[in-house]
């Protein structure tokens, strides 16, 4: 017998004589065969494939192992037989040097005759039966042995071939195995066992459990629930992990002081803003002696807002003469102030001065416009509040101070019933006195009724307006009354008396107005909206001529950039018309209206103001009557 265990095959003696082949008729292409393997532990598989020829016995044969081509003969067929459902088969291939292939009849007879010269796998042991080592600080050795002969042997991880590796030495002798691991890895970890096997039997070893300790590694710290702060009473609680093995020990820590808790977890219940700050946590693993320190995080505890409140609690001042500081405070962490009047916001300007981090508000030299209610928000991340009104109260005036004459006529008959009205911007509403000829009146009020008049009552007469806040007075402009002993009057009279009549009642309605709207635009200014201006004041004129005709109709418009939109006022030759708003219409204009004019725009909120470029009306010609309106 000849041995090509080199190759994966066994090779018999040549028989003396051959047998003469089958005839192509009656024989039956085999593509497979399975061969006896040359070890216990490996197997040889015969990829027999046939190549026909008519009239030759030479066949060719390839033979592989575990699939892998080793080999190509060519053979003469000498023997073949089999039966019809493959309960046996047999071949012998006859070459030039012997024959190759066994059947499973020749395998039960070698397994006979080896029988008695085989020993049989017993005994198998591996030592030591297990290793606890630190990853990258140590190699492990693993020693197998058996008893038996003829033997082959496997290293198994679990169900895992171990193979060599750079890392991984096998050595092998006739009576034992030797696995090395050099520089253990936390994937070396796991149970070995070794398989011993020869011709005639197989076995195993107990388990040997080799423990690889590792770091600890990625510790992280998590917060729940996870929030940017935490309103004071909360519970929290912080989670540690960590990759390690065995598993680690956690201790923790607060602004860098240990703490006395310990485990993977640390539970905050009703935390107080004295717990804010950095924790952390430290991962300990007492096999491998190392220890790793999670990231801070930031545990910020605020206590809710409350108790907010406004010093002082009112104030009475003058315009122009007085400044006012009001005092905002509050219990709780982390406070932001805001400062509202009525419904917007009370901003930073050159009057208005915030400081003390928000929680000071100082007006200087208060205006009218400053005149209203105000209250302190203050609020922190997880809470707000607000405080009780306070009313800043701002006197001023009197201003305008205007006289009208009801009925308006230029000469009233005697017995007529007239009525005299005194009207002052002013605030608190100012008192009104009379005067006849500059000498004073016994009458007070805003009215003066001249019943059943007489000629001895004509005269000027004027009102004087005076605020007992202020302490200021302003007497109006003096209003002619002509009371005439009959009742027949001249037309130019008439259209005199009705013009003064219009001129006063314009001028009273214009100052109404302005008091209202401007009070109306203060109200409704939104707080969120930003406040600037007025700027680029312009004036311009409807129709644009250089010279009006008397009697032609004129608008006068004015425009500001500015937000909160601006209040109009209106100048003729630097004096003040009893008109605002953004129009002024010059109905039948007169000569006595011609002039330089010009309007200011006024921000009630960022306390500016801004006059117009001079705009001059030329009036040419006469007319008998006018009317000045304003919208």
């Amino acid at each position: 017998m000849r041995n090509y265990a080199g190759r994966g095959l066994t090779v018999y003696g040549l028989d003396s004589e051959p047998t003469p082949p089958p005839s192509p008729s009656t024989a039956q292409p085999l593509n497979r065969k399975t061969l006896l393997p040359v070890g216990p532990s490996r197997r040889v598989v015969n990829s027999l494939r046939r190549l026909p020829l008519m009239k030759s016995q030479q066949r060719v044969f390839r033979w592989s192992e575990d699939r892998q081509k080793i080999r190509t003969v060519r053979a003469n067929v000498s023997r073949m037989s089999h039966s019809v459902h493959g309960a046996e088969i047999q071949r012998v291939v006859r070459t030039g040097r012997g024959q190759i292939g066994q059947t499973e009849a020749d395998r039960s007879k070698q397994a006979r005759r080896s029988k008695g010269k085989t020993e049989s796998v017993s005994g198998v042991t591996v030592t030591p039966q297990s290793a606890d080592l630190v990853e990258f600080s140590g190699s492990v050795s693993l020693s197998c042995s058996s008893s038996g002969s003829s033997l082959s042997f496997l290293w198994m991880n679990s169900s895992s071939e171990v193979t060599a590796s750079d890392r991984v030495q096998i050595k092998t002798t006739e009576g034992g195995s030797t696995l090395m691991i050099i520089n253990v890895t936390r994937y070396d970890h796991g149970l070995y066992y070794c398989h011993v096997q020869n011709p005639v039997s197989a076995a195993r070893s107990d388990p040997v459990n080799i423990f690889i300790s590792y770091g600890p590694e990625n510790t992280t710290l998590n917060v729940s629930p996870s929030k940017e702060h935490f309103v004071e009473g909360s519970d929290i609680t912080l989670g540690c992990s960590a990759e390690s093995r065995p598993s680690a020990e956690f201790t923790w820590f607060l602004n860098g002081d240990p703490l006395p808790d310990t485990g993977p977890e640390l539970n905050l219940k009703n935390i107080q803003v004295s717990q804010s700050g950095n924790y952390s946590c430290r991962a300990f693993n007492n096999k491998t002696g190392r220890y790793q320190t999670s990231q801070p995080s930031i545990i910020s505890v605020l206590e809710p807002v409350s108790s907010v409140t406004v010093t002082p609690q009112s104030a009475d001042l003058v315009e122009f003469s007085s400044s006012i500081s009001l005092f905002c405070s509050a219990s709780g962490s982390s406070l932001s102030f805001l400062w509202m009047k009525s419904s917007y916001e009370a901003k930073a300007s050159n009057r208005i001065q915030i400081s003390d981090g928000g929680s000071t508000l100082t007006i200087f030299k208060v205006t009218r416009y400053d005149h209203g209610l105000y209250s302190c928000h203050v609020q922190n991340a997880v809470s707000n509040g607000r405080s009780s009104p306070v009313n800043i109260f701002i006197s001023y005036g009197p201003e305008n101070t205007t006289l009208k004459v009801s009925p308006s006529k230029e000469h009233h008959e005697e017995g007529s019933d007239i009525t005299l009205g005194c009207l002052a911007e002013s605030r608190p509403s100012a008192e009104f006195t009379w005067s006849l000829n500059g000498d004073p009146l016994p009458d007070t009020g805003p009215e003066l009724n001249l019943k059943n008049i007489q000629i001895s009552q004509r005269g000027n007469y004027s009102c004087r307006a005076f605020n007992n806040k202020t302490r200021k007075f302003q007497t109006s402009q003096a209003s002619a009354v002509s009371v005439l002993e009959n009742n027949k009057l001249s037309g130019g009279v008439i259209a005199g008396i009705v013009i003064a009549c219009l001129l006063v009642i314009a001028a009273g309605a214009a100052g109404v107005y302005f008091v209202y709207k401007r009070r109306r635009n203060l109200k409704d200014t939104p707080h969120s909206a930003k406040t600037d201006g007025p700027e680029n004041t312009r004036l311009s004129v409807s129709p644009s001529k250089q010279h009006y005709e008397e009697g032609s109709d004129i608008t006068l418009s004015c425009s500001s950039e500015s937000r909160p939109p601006a209040e109009f006022m209106w100048f003729v030759n630097g004096e003040q018309l009893p008109h605002s708003g953004p129009e002024l219409e010059l109905m039948k204009v007169q000569m006595s209206q011609r002039g330089s004019y010009t309007c200011r725009a006024f921000n009630h909120i960022t306390g500016r103001d801004q006059t117009s470029r001079p705009t001059e009306i030329v009036v040419n010609g006469y007319m008998s009557s006018q009317r000045v309106s304003a919208r």
